[in-house]
């Protein structure tokens, strides 16, 4: 799988140090869980599912093609997730490989 991740915000370790990293932990451990299972996720959009975070409020977007996760984007609950549809709309089906 080939992904970048952003680098935490300073602004969130200011909270709570740290809280940067377990972010990131949170997210890649549901990758790992949509990865295993993505169909246990619902669709939210034609057929794109959503996979919250666990402990924080976030949620990532993704499709299936054939067998392989496409991840869309990662936003926060409050976000407006149509701008995650639309860019499913225009997107083609693409997975993403190992390099």
């Amino acid at each position: 799988m080939r992904r970048t991740l952003p680098k935490p915000r300073s602004g969130t370790n200011g909270k709570k140090p740290g809280l940067g990293g377990e972010i990131l932990d949170a997210f890649e451990a549901q990758l790992q869980a949509i990865a295993q299972a993505p169909l246990r996720y619902r669709i939210r959009f034609s057929d794109v599912r959503r996979a919250n975070l666990k402990r924080f409020p976030y949620g990532i977007f993704f499709f299936l093609h054939g067998e392989v996760v496409v991840v869309l984007g990662v936003l926060h609950h409050k976000r407006d997730s149509r701008a995650v549809f639309e860019r499913r709309r225009h997107s083609a089906p693409t997975p993403w490989r190992n390099d």
